[in-house]
Order: structure tokens, then sequence, then C-alpha cells
């Protein structure tokens, strides 16, 4: 951020110079989001059964791969003859699923908003960040240390294992 500000200033001929410049990034190597287990999400759904907020949040994610700013955007509107038809925020790709049986069933248990099937407390739609502590907080009562982008990973890892 602050190489950004400054080049901003030289380039705005605030400054002379930027300190700045000579210095490298730090990036520190992770193993990326924990991609959830089977039994974990056997026990986040064991935590939070099939007609709450939190089990649609789970297995809208779970069963689409979709990311959770679109999976908050999600709604009846996008719906068409058992198939879900969104573009993805992150890069406008059109995204075409079928509904599978358990999410179809989440849904019609579910008590959703009118234009989003996830809403919050209030009955309003989520902002990404707010979903994001919302479903963390789910997760930590369920016991499991996944959040929303392991669950994505795990759900594409299960599809491909139940094709085998």
């Amino acid at each position: 951020m602050l190489r950004a500000l400054f080049r901003f200033a030289k380039d705005s001929k605030w400054i002379g110079a930027n300190p700045t410049e000579d210095i490298t990034s730090v990036h520190v190597k992770t193993a990326g989001y924990h991609t959830w287990t089977v039994e974990e999400v056997e026990r986040y759904q064991a935590k939070h059964p099939v007609g709450t907020q939190a089990r649609l949040a789970l297995d809208i994610m779970l069963y689409t791969g979709l990311r959770r700013g679109d999976a908050i955007t999600l709604g009846r509107q996008h719906v068409r003859g058992g198939t879900i038809s969104i573009r993805a925020g992150k890069n406008g790709a059109e995204i075409v699923l079928p509904i599978l049986p358990p999410l179809a069933a989440s849904i019609e248990a579910t008590k959703t908003g009118d234009m989003v099937f996830l809403v919050n407390t209030r009955g309003r739609p989520w902002k990404n960040i707010s979903f994001g502590y919302w479903f963390a907080a789910r997760c930590e009562e369920a016991k499991v240390p996944g959040r929303a982008h392991g669950l994505r990973k795990a759900g594409a890892t299960i599809a491909a294992n139940s094709r085998k």
C-alpha cells in the first residue's frame, strides 16, 4: 500500500523521490486454504440441519462450487428447470449448473430472501466480508477448521471421487 501511495505522490509531483522504490516485497509461502474433509462436512451438517441458513450456505457452496461472493447473490431468478445460471462476479463467466437433489432439498426447506437465498438475521442480503465472518462462526460452532474457500475445494474433491 505504501509503495502505491508513494508512487502516486511522486507521479503527482508532491514528492521528489519514492522512498519505497528499492524495497522488495516479502512473500510468505503458505499451505493455502484448509480443504475440508468428508468428516468435517458431516460434522458441520450434524450441527446445522437442513432448513437452516447455515446449512443452506454450506450446501450452496458445496454443491455448486461458487465463490462466497457469488453464493450470496444466488436467488430464485437464477434457477430455471432444475438448472442454476449465474454470471460470476470475479471474472464475468457464465456458470450453468444442475441443481443436485441435496441442494434442491436444502433450498426448499429453508426460509430465504426474495432475491437471494442467503440472508442475514434481518432478512437482508449479505455483504461479502460480513458473510465470511458469519460463516466462520458457524464453522466454529460445528468445530470444523474450514472456511468457505476450503469448502469449494472439498466440493471439487468429493465430486471427483464420486465419479470413480
